[in-house]
């Protein structure tokens, strides 16, 4: 619901500022009436698009051209900014849930001639009774990647999941969330980028939100149904996994799009690079391969892919197929038909720290080495600066039987003129149960502290289902941060899938800077 909110102050907080224009009869560096100083009232609108019900649309007009600063009192690290303007609009986010949110406000300019006394107050509506509730384990914040927490939240329902992205802070308070229940199925991926701005997609199209939610922009995609992820080149073109309509098969396609011309400039059918008969994971024919991840090695000009049933493997720009990481079993030839290239010749060989090839048990994935396993069902395989792969090993399946009980992120050296992969460090399965997750789930690298972010978003807990946060000091493993988020499943109407809840990805993100 909309609120249109005129602001008159009364006497608490100090505002300071200068105009270009003396008060006529007033010292300089004097404290004023702020009526004195407004054109008109101030005016807020919270959830103005009726989707941010913790954030809202300030306006503020002055007589004179100024500076204006905004702090919330509670939290004084959110402070908004607005620089020698008479008209200002700011975008408040932040607020606390469920409380009188303080904001104090300075007006100034260059010179400093004017200081006038307010205070202000934001009343916050609660948080939706079905959130998750959130337990902070740890949290070293002198040793964290700074920023909130962006998780995306699925709530599971008889109609299919409603989808409410939230972030909250170090503490595990909610301080902003998305509600986009009014969209029907599965909604992803979603992304936080550098311009502060909302990308997501569902079906045939890409829309990209401010915070408040006014859309900026929207792409279509006509015959391709986008899914799971999408990378954005240092070019600006966006590759998206997709389902291409009217085919037999799906998610199997990458797309490569520039969001200037609305094009696709680029298409990868894996159908034809992949053995679309291997079915040693899969139980479904059309889905196949179950792309879930993909990124890009622009130094290389490889794409690399995750398929849930596949494994991971690298495409280039001229649609050749690179290299195979995945266990060697049941590999043949490409093609719908099976008339394409041999697959086997493309697979890469797991080699030790000596780079000795371990035996053909671990080549082919029927058993584990002490320091080496092929990833199974895995999720958000990044590539990383140095050209290595980084992904969520759900552990689905493991040695093609049962799973292994535990999620790990690990981490691979690809050495493609040697063809073959190394593991070279791995997380998460000294933590056993308490991070496994045998579907959807995240990790990230996080570029200023080089700490690794683990999100395994479907955990089975003794204490119910739930999600976890798990930030670590790479290489060392230390822990500095870790949050569970328990799932109240309200709206469920039982185990399967949309009908409970769980949280697909999340990152560490800075809605302010």
């Amino acid at each position: 619901m909309k609120q249109f909110i005129y602001i008159f102050f009364c006497s608490a907080i100090l505002f300071s500022w200068s105009c270009n224009d003396p008060l006529e009869g007033v010292p300089s560096g004097s404290t004023v009436p702020v009526d004195d100083l407004l054109d008109s009232p101030l005016e807020l609108n919270m959830n103005p698009n009726g989707k941010t019900p913790l954030s809202g649309r300030l306006k503020v007009q002055t007589k004179h051209a100024c500076d204006i600063e905004i702090i919330l009192k509670e939290d004084p690290s959110v402070r908004f900014s607005s620089k020698n303007k008479k008209e200002h609009s700011f975008n408040i986010i932040g607020l606390f849930a469920s409380s009188e949110n303080t904001l104090n406000f300075s007006f100034r300019t260059v010179d400093s001639m004017y200081n006038a006394v307010t205070t202000y107050k934001i009343e916050t509506p609660s948080l939706p009774d079905f959130f998750p509730d959130l337990e902070i384990l740890k949290s070293e914040a002198a040793q964290m990647e700074p920023g909130w927490n962006l998780v995306e939240l699925n709530i599971g329902s008889k109609n299919g999941f409603q989808f409410y992205p939230i972030v909250f802070d170090e503490l595990g308070r909610i301080r902003y969330y998305l509600d986009l229940s009014h969209r029907v199925g599965w909604i992803g991926p979603l992304k936080f980028t550098e311009n502060k701005t909302w990308l997501f997609g569902q079906f045939d199209f890409m829309d990209e939100y401010d915070l408040l939610f006014n859309k900026i922009e929207d792409w279509k995609f006509n015959d391709h149904n986008i899914h799971h992820d999408f990378y954005i080149k240092d070019n600006g073109n966006i590759l998206l996994c997709t389902s291409k309509k009217n085919t037999p098969t799906n998610q199997d396609h990458l797309i490569e799009y520039n969001p200037n011309s609305q094009n696709i400039v680029n298409t990868w059918d894996f159908r034809e690079l992949l053995d679309v008969d291997r079915n040693e994971m899969n139980w479904n024919s059309s889905d196949w391969v179950h792309t879930n991840s993909v990124s890009y090695i622009e130094s290389q000009n490889i794409n690399v892919l995750s398929g849930r049933y596949q494994g991971v493997f690298g495409i280039d720009n001229n649609r050749e197929l690179k290299w195979i990481m995945s266990p060697h079993k049941g590999w043949g030839k490409s093609g719908m038909n099976g008339d394409g290239h041999e697959t086997s010749d493309f697979l890469l060989t797991a080699v030790n720290a000596n780079d000795e090839p371990y035996n053909e048990d671990v080549q082919l994935g029927l058993e584990q080495a002490s320091d080496f396993s092929w990833t199974w069902g895995q999720h958000a395989c990044h590539a990383m600066e140095n050209g290595n792969i980084i992904c969520f090993d759900n552990g689905w399946k493991t040695n093609f039987s049962g799973d292994a009980g535990y999620s790990r992120m690990v981490e691979y050296e690809i050495d493609a003129d040697a063809m073959t992969v190394k593991q070279v460090w791995e997380y998460g399965k000294e933590r056993g149960a308490d991070l496994f997750s045998s579907n959807i789930s995240d990790v990230d690298i996080l570029p200023l502290t080089s700490n690794r972010l683990m999100i395994p978003g479907n955990v089975t807990g003794a204490d119910g289902r739930q999600s976890r946060m798990v930030e670590i000091k790479y290489p060392s493993k230390e822990v500095v941060f870790e949050v569970v988020i328990r799932f109240k499943n309200q709206l469920s109407t039982g185990n399967g899938w949309t009908q409970a809840d769980l949280i697909y990805q999340g990152e560490r993100i800075d809605l302010f800077k």
